[in-house]
């Protein structure tokens, strides 16, 4: 279209649509008409629709934030990067406390600051084109805040392990886990504890033992079979045996019951391994104690068939007459 034509159109159209009203997004005209001017060359007034674009009463703070994005897009496109930045750090700006005091009732121009979106984009922005301290401070402000995600700790901990930075990497993950409760908190601290062990080993063994008994605390149980078997092996490999084995018997009796068999089957090829496979006997019977009918008697016959190996013939008998009565009849004759 011309500019004769489009240009009144366009203005027309912003001013006409009621942005509380509307069905549609309101922004996106906005953003359209920028967007004619920038197709014609001409910045300056691309520049001044998208500035009042970003003072009009919408509906949602998502809107709002589209405008931001959209105008910071558009100087990348131009190869304005200062400029690209300089309109993030004017949407992110916090405003004075007076207006966040009745930032509900406001509007939306007062609740941008916690807008979660416009944020990972500034971060990300910075990443490329700003520098590590920008991009650190821009994270630990989102942490502040309270609006940052899950996954944007760990992209913040990778930032700065990146950076050869890892203590700060560290205590971003200290952050992370004291703003997020279990279920989301279990990817942070299976970072943290993963890049932890794989820094340190075991030359701070009792700050990673402690952080694997914080990560356990309040874990849900479908979710602590990993967390246990990370402690486990970080034991095994630096710890002592006998402390990995007093996990995995913990790990045995926490997780959920289709965990429990495989949990037992690596504790008892563990206790062969470290202590002879005469330590495994408490094992095995724990592990048909604690175990479904289902998965029982095939505990009974490896418990069984050790005692042959080691000729404990009539110890062998009362375990597989142990384990006949797990089994229904009808489903093992089915089965067979």
């Amino acid at each position: 279209a011309s500019p004769a034509k489009a240009i009144p159109t366009y203005a027309a159209a912003v001013k006409t649509v009621d942005p509380r009203r509307a069905v549609g997004r309101p922004s996106s005209l906005w953003l359209g008409f920028a967007k004619f001017y920038e197709s014609h060359g001409d910045l300056k007034n691309a520049r001044a629709i998208l500035r009042k674009a970003t003072l009009v009463p919408y509906k949602s703070v998502d809107e709002l934030a589209s405008i931001w994005m959209g105008w910071s897009e558009m100087e990348l496109r131009h190869k304005k990067y200062p400029e690209a930045l300089a309109v993030l750090a004017e949407a992110t700006a916090v405003p004075p406390a007076s207006r966040r005091a009745k930032e509900k009732e406001g509007p939306v121009q007062d609740r941008l600051y916690k807008f979660t979106k416009l944020w990972a984009f500034y971060a990300d922005l910075q990443e490329s084109l700003a520098g590590f301290e920008p991009t650190r401070v821009t994270y630990d402000k989102m942490i502040e805040l309270r609006i940052v995600t899950p996954q944007l700790v760990l992209n913040y901990a990778a930032f700065l392990e990146e950076h050869k930075h890892f203590e700060l990497a560290f205590q971003a993950y200290e952050k992370g886990v004291a703003l997020f409760k279990y279920p989301h908190a279990l990817p942070l601290w299976l970072s943290y504890l993963t890049k932890f062990t794989a820094r340190f080993g075991g030359a701070k063994l009792e700050r990673g033992r402690d952080l694997f008994e914080q990560a356990l605390d309040g874990c849900p149980v479908e979710s602590v079979h990993q967390l246990y078997l990370l402690y486990a092996k970080f034991e095994e490999a630096h710890g002592l045996a006998r402390n990995a084995m007093a996990v995995y018997d913990r790990a045995a009796g926490a997780v959920a019951l289709e965990k429990r068999a495989s949990v037992y089957q690596l504790y008892i090829a563990k206790a062969a391994e470290y202590f002879g496979v005469t330590k495994t006997r408490d094992i095995y019977e724990a592990a048909i104690g604690a175990l479904p009918s289902s998965e029982a008697p095939s505990f009974c016959l490896r418990y069984a068939n050790l005692e042959r190996k080691l000729g404990e013939i009539d110890r062998a008998r009362a375990i597989y007459m142990h384990g006949a009565q797990e089994v229904d009849p009808a489903v093992a004759a089915g089965s067979a």
